[in-house]
């Protein structure tokens, strides 16, 4: 089990988020790159579309931005 901990900055709480690891995206990538062997192969059907992809590839792109820059950033979708 993991737990997240969300500091909430303007207040003095702190949010605790109990996670078991069959339910969190820990490991994300690897799951991924196994399910994309299995699809050339031909045992399994992919488990996300080309348009979650690009989605996550933006998001991480403008997430970097917003870091580099100390900006707020928005996602047109």
């Amino acid at each position: 089990m993991r737990e997240i901990k969300v500091l909430m900055h303007h207040t003095p709480h702190v949010n605790r988020h109990k996670l078991d690891k069959d339910d969190a995206h820990f490991g994300g990538d690897l799951m991924l790159a196994n399910n994309f062997v299995h699809v050339m192969r031909g045992t399994e059907s992919s488990i996300c579309t080309l348009e979650d992809g690009l989605l996550s590839t933006l998001l991480c792109l403008k997430a970097r931005e917003s870091a580099q820059t100390n900006t707020f950033q928005r996602i047109f979708y």
